[in-house]
């Protein structure tokens, strides 16, 4: 394909990059949703708990971009994740009943659940960066790059660019 400006040349490769990152950000969403299940649900600890599924429902990703830019994110939304009750152990203190939805990501990512009921920690962001090494991150990113169509080659130099006019 010839590009005739910069400005199409820009805009074909900003659309080749957003397929990538949206493939990207899709298996890192993936890998967050296996690495909480689980970590955390397929446990079934403590047993008296009453799962309602809302820590794994509260993430989600998004992607944007274009004209040269392309960004991608995960991101938890604690509005998510309804109130509970402390009789069933569900997104509260068990001190005073408060809301616990902005903690849950430390509370369940962090080691932060070593308590009474529970004695051990879950650390699913543990089980994460496990699973989303540097290498599997390049990978992903690179069948993302394949899935659009634009061709690619990996460097292992130095990048440098090379403007003619």
């Amino acid at each position: 394909m010839v590009y005739l400006n910069e400005a199409d040349l820009v805009n074909a490769i900003s659309r080749g990059l957003l397929v990538a990152v949206q493939h990207t950000v899709g298996r890192v969403g993936e890998e967050n949703t296996n690495a909480i299940n689980e970590e955390i649900y397929d446990s079934a600890s403590p047993t008296w708990y009453e799962e309602t599924f809302d820590f794994l429902n509260a993430w989600d990703t998004k992607v944007s971009g274009g004209a040269g830019h392309v960004e991608g994110e995960m991101f938890y939304d604690s509005s998510q994740i309804g109130l509970g009750d402390i009789y069933n152990g569900q997104h509260v203190s068990v001190v005073d009943g408060s809301s616990q939805a902005e903690n849950m990501p430390y509370i369940l990512y962090q080691g932060g659940m070593g308590c009474i009921q529970r004695p051990t920690n879950r650390d699913a962001w543990k089980n994460l960066d496990k699973k989303l090494t540097n290498r599997a991150m390049r990978g992903i990113f690179e069948e993302g790059l394949s899935a659009s169509g634009m061709p690619w080659k990996r460097k292992t130099g130095a990048i440098t660019v090379t403007k003619t006019r």
